[in-house]
């Protein structure tokens, strides 16, 4: 595959006066061929781009090797320079420091041994390097511990360690950077000014007890602090008068979550449950602890983040899911840029994703349920609108399936929101053979957004439906909390329902049915196969979780990892009960269980486990183990093995 060339073209001269423009328009068109396995399995060209400071250059990941590389180049595509992944550790995310030196995020997991058992953590670790390729360091110095005996010398400390929490760019102090980073590995933060070409460091705040995470508002003013000590919630914050205050305290913290600052030092931005029962956007006083002016509520669903210019950290604007994100902003001047963008590519959600320092310059994602993402670049001064690249040149848009949201109806009488993909040209009442695909989390939702593994499945001719069962985000607090403690519970009822409504609608052939997931998902998949026997003709399970039992002692060794465990369950019933493992003779579907060596989330062993208790059984099981991919099956190849995998097994169980 060639290398990305990134295309600037002009789409309009004067874009304010613009009704329309099509998106992709001219001989980019012609590049792009028709999905086969392996392209469906790729992932983005062209993603996360990110301008300059100046505005004049680009940043951007591609994956054309199947791992994650940062291009740098010029506007028009000029003076390209790569930035490969290490042996071990993949490209996570990148910052502009200066025009000149660019921040490099890596993410590996590290294997460890606590309490005589081997886990695998995850760590990321910050480089810098020169916008020419050069003057690579690693930004925070391998720490070491003194030991003393017959001779004094010193060793590294053990542990995963986070270092992606940069807290200010400091743009008076070009070579200097915040950093909110566990040095001493004692689960704590210290908050470091760090020098990004030589690694050297002072410490401007000593750690404190139990703050992983540090917070400044947009007048670099330290104003919050959070985290966990053992399995309490840390949560200080600094009033307009510099006092630090307990926010446990506060008789407004169970009802609100603090998301930003604002200009006034008294006043904060939080979000909580208003009269449509959805998560809205407020702001607060802190002297009176009461709700100044409601910022943004939607009667459908929840916000979900507060928007800051990524170089002054100024809160812009709050974004929400519908069905495929957009951002509703507050600050007059981003919201006259995206009115721009809305009016001139009104056939595409479009997101700001990076705008100049220091001119009025913006990338901006546009996307659909059939689009996985075209990129341009809007000059406002000029009101010029370039195409950048395709993120996906591989995919076209044409021939993709369009994703319908569903409103499906439960046996209590309520409904549950969910998405529909179908084979391009197929209508309902075809008695398809179907996939059911819950999603993962399962705190989280399933969106209308283009999805790799929904378009797969459509593309080989089966319908898909998607539910967002009870205990999923983004619905309100009603739906929310009807699914908490409910694993193998609501939740999984909530899967079964829709998936005989699929059969009941004349969608889904009764007998060519088969539940797919990943990760929560995964668990749902096997625990349909057990509560349903009858209903599945086979399951898959991607990462998913096998045993409750072991994922909860597992997630007790990490911060924060107690008061997670306490979520998951069935109320009132025994883990043992809803465990997979557990309850292995009662499946009588076929079963595929898929798992990434390299996952930290889910031991691989697990499902590893899971394949020998089903095989002993005489049960109809297959396992993949694959070597890389992590919890989220995110490299090309870890996709690519899914696929081949999952491609034969349902054309087998399926009868297609």
């Amino acid at each position: 595959m060639q290398a990305t060339k990134l295309l600037l073209r002009n789409f309009a001269a004067s874009l304010l006066l613009l009704g329309s423009i099509s998106p992709g328009a001219g001989a980019w068109n012609s590049e792009i061929t028709k999905p086969s396995l392996e392209n469906f399995a790729a992932l983005p060209s062209f993603t996360e781009p990110k301008l300059s400071p100046n505005g004049e250059q680009i940043s951007y990941i591609s994956a054309e090797k199947k791992r994650r590389v940062l291009v740098l180049e010029d506007l028009g595509g000029n003076n390209r320079v790569e930035i490969n992944p290490q042996e071990k550790a993949d490209i996570l995310d990148h910052f502009w420091a200066t025009d000149s030196r660019i921040l490099v995020l890596y993410e590996e997991a590290q294997r460890n041994r606590s309490r005589g058992q081997i886990n695998q953590r995850t760590r990321t670790r910050l480089a810098a390097v020169d916008r020419d390729g050069s003057n690579f360091i690693w930004v925070v110095k391998p720490e070491t511990m003194k030991v003393t005996g017959s001779r004094s010398t010193r060793i590294p400390l053990k542990g995963p360690q986070i270092q992606g929490r940069i807290l200010n760019m400091l743009a008076d102090m070009p070579d200097h950077i915040l950093l909110a980073v566990d040095g001493d590995r004692n689960r704590s933060a210290e908050i470091r000014q760090v020098n990004i070409n030589t690694g050297d460091f002072k410490i401007v705040r000593e750690d404190e007890k139990g703050v992983q995470n540090w917070f400044m508002d947009h007048h670099r003013t330290l104003r919050r602090g959070t985290g966990y000590y053992k399995s309490k919630w840390v949560d200080r914050i600094k009033d307009a008068a510099g006092v630090w205050r307990q926010v446990e305290d506060e008789p407004w913290s169970s009802k609100v979550t603090i998301r930003g600052f604002a200009d006034d030092p008294n006043i904060l931005y939080v979000s909580g449950y208003g009269g449509y029962g959805t998560e809205g956007l407020y702001t607060l006083a802190l002297d009176s602890g009461t709700i100044v002016e409601t910022i943004f509520a939607h009667p459908q669903v929840d916000i979900d983040e507060l928007v800051a210019d990524p170089h002054t950290n100024e809160p812009v604007g709050v974004s929400y899911t519908v069905d495929r994100q957009q951002v509703a902003y507050f600050n007059k001047t981003w919201a006259n840029v995206q009115a721009a963008l809305d009016k001139a590519l009104p056939a595409t959600n479009n997101l700001i994703v990076s705008n100049a320092r220091d001119k009025d310059r913006y990338l901006v994602k546009a996307f659909s349920d059939k689009e996985p993402g075209i990129y341009y670049y809007f000059d406002a001064a000029t009101n010029r609108l370039d195409l950048l690249a395709h993120a996906q040149p591989q995919i076209a848009a044409t021939d993709a399936a369009s994703v319908r949201p569903v409103q499906i109806p439960m046996r209590d009488g309520t409904t549950i929101p969910g998405y529909l993909t179908l084979p391009k040209g197929m209508k309902t009442g075809s008695n398809l053979p179907a996939v059911i695909l819950p999603h993962g989390g399962p705190i989280a939702r399933a969106t209308a957004n283009w999805e790799f593994l929904p378009q797969f499945l459509a593309s080989h001719g089966y319908a898909v439906l998607e539910p967002n069962f009870r205990g999923s985000s983004g619905f309100g607090l009603k739906h929310l909390q009807a699914g908490l403690k409910q694993w193998g519970g609501q939740m999984q009822d909530d899967v079964t329902d829709a998936t005989k409504w699929l059969v009941s609608e004349g969608i889904a052939d009764r007998k060519r049915l088969c539940i797919v997931g990943m990760s929560y998902g995964g668990y749902s998949a096997l625990m349909g196969a057990i509560k349903e026997p009858d209903l599945y003709q086979c399951a898959v399970s991607i990462n998913g979780v096998t045993d409750v039992v072991a994922l909860k002692k597992d997630d007790t060794q990490f911060i924060g990892g107690r008061n997670w465990a306490q979520r998951m369950g069935l109320e009132g019933v025994p883990d043992t009960d809803i465990s997979p493992i557990y309850r292995a003779d009662e499946i009588k579907a076929a079963i595929l269980l898929i798992a990434a060596k390299d996952d930290t989330r889910v031991d691989y062993r697990l499902s590893k486990k899971m394949h020998e208790t089903l095989s002993k059984q005489g049960k109809r099981s297959t396992f993949v183990e694959l070597q890389s991919g992590g919890h989220n099956m995110d490299t090309g190849t870890s996709r690519l093995g899914l696929l081949q995998s999952l491609e034969p097994f349902l054309a087998k169980h399926l009868h297609k």
